[in-house]
């Protein structure tokens, strides 16, 4: 049914149920208002899109919905779905009046959460949800805080840029599982409890200084880019790093970390390993096998490549190991000079690795000369 006025939209809240779908026609608001009324249950959506008038929208009394897309409404400010128990999917983009709105307290079940390009500073009337296919919350400059105390499973959420200014703190308490986390300017990231992320745990560009998984055993792929505060690693229990699809560790550009020490218990890697930045110090004393390539590079003139070079020798890396050192500008697997050695290969799919438990990586001569022993 298309809504072209209050009538239309009063007639929808006089049923208990509407069989359906409801879509808004522009200019349909009288006043600046818009309300459903009653109406408990809609079979299908509602959308509602590039409306410059309306300035509120009320669906007080809904309790299940299909699909629900606002988008293009550039006046509201006011977005009420107080009763709300579940919904397909949420789809709330391009809404710059809207600072907040009011999903109650019996909010539990959703698909796809979209929150995009708003002034919501506020979406904790969603927290109270247990079961979430994914999230999409970026470009809502004001938004402080997102916590979902209550949800254990997740597949994608991709946060952020939020609130730029003075950041995003993140708090999933019970998550255990999900299929891929992207992190982006936030200022505290807290994820306890989980376990396993099918495919990427990414933190980009993040105001952090410090961040760790400490139950986290196995994920897809790790990377933990451009984050200029962060001072501090920690991966405890993560054994393998193995997806067929990407399967890469990498950890470049974060300026202050200068020791990377929190993978104790890291063995294998099915891609590649990249560490870049200004690190003194790298260890990864478990390590057994990486079935792409290694590079390292690093700003320190003190950092020693000789044991890294010598891990395609001793088969624990698969691919090239490069290293360099004194790199003005590190960047990884493109290095820009310095000093270092390499060697080139490619990954074998016949190759078995020799279990070496080689020292961590560090400084120290009396490190290299045992690890040269051992590759003796």
């Amino acid at each position: 049914m298309t809504v072209q006025n209050q009538g239309d939209a009063s007639a929808i809240g006089s049923c208990t149920t509407f069989s359906g779908s409801v879509a808004i026609a522009t200019g349909a608001s009288s006043g600046g208002t818009l309300d459903l009324g009653n109406v408990q249950d809609i079979t299908g959506g509602i959308e509602y899109a590039g409306d410059t008038a309306v300035q509120s929208f009320s669906a007080a009394s809904l309790r299940s919905v299909g699909d629900v897309n606002m988008t293009g409404l550039s006046a509201l400010s006011s977005l009420k779905f107080s009763s709300l128990q579940q919904a397909a999917n949420l789809n709330l983009e391009n809404l710059p009046a809207l600072q907040s709105f009011d999903f109650g307290s019996d909010f539990g079940k959703v698909g796809v959460v979209t929150i995009v390009n708003t002034d919501v500073n506020d979406i904790s009337s969603l927290s109270g949800a247990s079961q979430v296919t994914s999230l999409i919350i970026s470009d809502n400059q004001f938004l402080s805080n997102i916590s979902f105390p209550n949800l254990d499973s997740l597949g994608l959420a991709d946060i952020g840029p939020n609130n730029p200014q003075n950041g995003l703190e993140l708090d999933f308490p019970i998550l255990t599982t999900a299929e891929s986390l992207t992190f982006r300017n936030a200022t505290s990231i807290s994820t306890p409890s989980l376990t396993n992320v099918t495919n990427t745990l990414g933190l980009y560009g993040n105001k952090i200084d410090s961040y760790g998984a400490p139950n986290l055993t196995w994920c897809g792929a790790l990377v933990v880019n451009d984050n200029a505060q962060l001072t501090n690693l920690s991966f405890p229990t993560l054994a393998n790093i193995n997806s067929t699809s990407n399967g890469t560790l990498q950890v470049a550009n974060n300026t202050k970390l200068t020791t990377i020490d929190g993978f104790t218990a890291l063995k294998s890697v099915i891609g590649n390993v990249d560490f870049s930045g200004n690190f003194d110090t790298l260890k990864l004393g478990a390590l057994t096998n990486v079935q792409g390539a290694m590079f390292v590079d690093t700003s320190s003139n003190s950092f020693d490549c000789s044991p890294i070079t010598g891990l395609q020798g001793s088969q624990v890396v698969k691919g090239a190991d490069n290293c360099t050192s004194n790199d003005a500008t590190p960047s990884g697997t493109s290095g820009n000079g310095g000093t270092g050695t390499g060697s080139s290969g490619s990954a074998s799919s016949s190759g078995i690795a020799v279990p070496l438990e080689f020292p961590s990586f560090t400084t120290g001569a009396g490190l290299f000369g045992a690890l040269f022993a051992l590759l003796l």
